[in-house]
């Protein structure tokens, strides 16, 4: 079976070991925030508002990361968060290196019909917030391409109304560019609060 070499770029990078030490530092400062961040939104007007779904986490939240979301790495907070196999209640903060960073909500469940009718109720507000809503048939990708992604200002209330009828959940999201990720909580305080009106 034949090798295939690696180039001297590649062997370059290899034996680089500064990146390393450098990603390290960043993910553990990405870390520390979105725990403040965690605060920041308990600390949200709406946050005291909301009846949350029973057995929803609303006191600590869950920081994750991964090395390969289509080849890249992430870190991601989920908080509140519900995920069960009747329903799903999660607000998530993502980090994707390389790309943005995105605030979601997700919500399945006895709760959709309710969550969709408050979008269309809001539709032109939530327009002027910059908020994208997901269009794929799939609740669990994170990317904004135009098949998972659209924002609402190149949607009609009426065409929301087409895609929210075909999808048994709704999936609502903002994103920043990473060079604005030192303004991490307010973004993702904010957020929650603009996707707030989805609850009442």
């Amino acid at each position: 079976m034949q090798t295939t070499p690696l180039s001297k770029k590649e062997i370059q990078l290899l034996k680089d070991e500064s990146f390393f030490h450098t990603k390290r530092i960043i993910t553990e400062k990405i870390f520390h925030q979105l725990s403040e961040a965690v605060k920041a939104i308990q600390n949200t007007s709406s946050f005291k508002k909301i009846s949350f779904p029973k057995g929803t986490d609303i006191t600590s939240g869950k920081i994750t990361k991964g090395e390969n979301y289509l080849g890249l790495p992430f870190i991601i907070l989920d908080f509140p968060k519900l995920f069960s196999p009747e329903k799903i209640f999660a607000f998530r903060t993502m980090i994707w290196w390389g790309n943005f960073v995105s605030c979601t909500m997700l919500i399945s469940g006895e709760r959709v019909p309710l969550v969709q009718k408050n979008l269309l109720h809001h539709f032109s507000s939530l327009r002027k917030k910059d908020v994208f809503l997901c269009v794929s048939e799939s609740q669990w990708h994170h990317h904004f391409e135009d098949d998972n992604f659209l924002s609402l200002n190149v949607l009609t209330k009426k065409t929301a109304g087409t895609i929210l009828s075909k999808q048994e959940f709704l999936k609502v999201a903002r994103k920043i560019q990473l060079s604005d990720i030192n303004r991490l909580q307010k973004f993702s305080a904010e957020s929650f609060e603009i996707f707030s009106v989805l609850c009442f």
